[in-house]
């Protein structure tokens, strides 16, 4: 089940919107994963965001392991 689905959301419609903030929305995406059960506490989940018309790429949440949240 995906996190649309609760919410009343069609997930395929939601896939062609675009994230208004990306920062937010890596950050958002990142917590989801540090915080998920699944993910062994020695993996490093980072975030970023490309930025296409410059070519630049933003660490918007350095390496992090889960047991370090």
């Amino acid at each position: 089940m995906s996190l649309a689905t609760p919410r009343g959301f069609d997930e395929a419609e939601l896939a062609w919107l675009p994230a208004t903030d990306p920062a937010a929305t890596v950050r958002t995406d990142v917590n989801t994963l540090l915080t998920a059960p699944q993910i062994s506490p020695n993996i490093r989940i980072s975030g970023y965001v490309y930025h296409t018309a410059a070519g630049t790429l933003d660490t918007i949440v350095v390496p992090t392991t889960a047991d370090k949240r």
